[in-house]
């Protein structure tokens, strides 16, 4: 079994109540069989991609990721530190 479909296994597994979505090209050395224990579970969805669409696929993602990482930084609204730039305190 390769590495990727061990780290579905295990989101799928782990965290039910998250959306796992796996997105393969299935090329000459993938296999769905790797993921039939998890091919049942309501919070698993296999989505076979193009070659040419990971390419897209990847600004998305990027830009997704920056959003998530954007949106980890702002302190949540009603705290003291929401209106406040953060402090520049050294650490040496």
């Amino acid at each position: 079994m390769c590495s990727g479909s061990h780290v579905v296994i295990l989101l799928v597994k782990k965290y039910p109540h998250y959306k796992i979505v796996n997105l393969d090209k299935l090329d000459y050395c993938s296999s769905l069989k790797n993921l039939e224990a998890v091919a049942g579970y309501p919070n698993y969805t296999f989505v076979k991609v193009r070659t040419g669409a990971l390419a897209g696929l990847r600004v998305v993602l990027r830009a997704c990721v920056r959003a998530l990482m954007a949106a980890a930084t702002i302190a949540p609204i009603g705290s003291p530190r929401s209106c406040r730039a953060p402090s520049r305190r050294r650490t040496s």
